[in-house]
């Protein structure tokens, strides 16, 4: 008798596990998107922008490498042709430099632009992604 009573709060246990599963695998939900596009520059540079969701934002990540250590870069970011961001970055040791810059998350695609031109050799670099 306790036998077929343990038997049965573990099958009744098993199956209050197995209905509440789907809703728990609800509220993880998928993971949120991210867009990666890369290219070339005008003088051999390479560049990576990466967007994603963050908080009802749009993270954009903008990455150059130029092998060349010290030079001063200008950029400009626009979501959507309306520019969001805008500075300088001097290249590091390994040449390489990157910006992180958020943008409000408009109704509909978000496509973000960036360009940046080195002010020592007038490259540019100039990419874009929808996200």
């Amino acid at each position: 008798m306790k036998r077929t009573v343990g038997l049965g709060i573990v099958g009744l246990l098993s199956l209050s596990m197995l209905a509440a599963a789907p809703a728990l695998a609800r509220t993880a939900g998928p993971p949120a998107p991210m867009v990666q596009k890369s290219g070339a520059c005008s003088a051999g540079s390479t560049w990576l922008l990466t967007l994603k969701h963050d908080n009802g934002r749009i993270e954009a990540d903008w990455e150059v490498q130029s092998n060349v250590s010290g030079q001063l870069w200008t950029y400009r970011m626009k979501d959507n042709g309306v520019q969001f961001a805008h500075g300088q970055k001097t290249s590091l040791g390994d040449g390489s430099w990157s910006v992180t810059r958020y943008a409000t998350n408009q109704p509909g695609p978000d496509t973000i632009t960036v360009r940046s031109k080195n002010t020592v050799t007038g490259e540019i670099c100039s990419g874009s992604a929808t996200l």
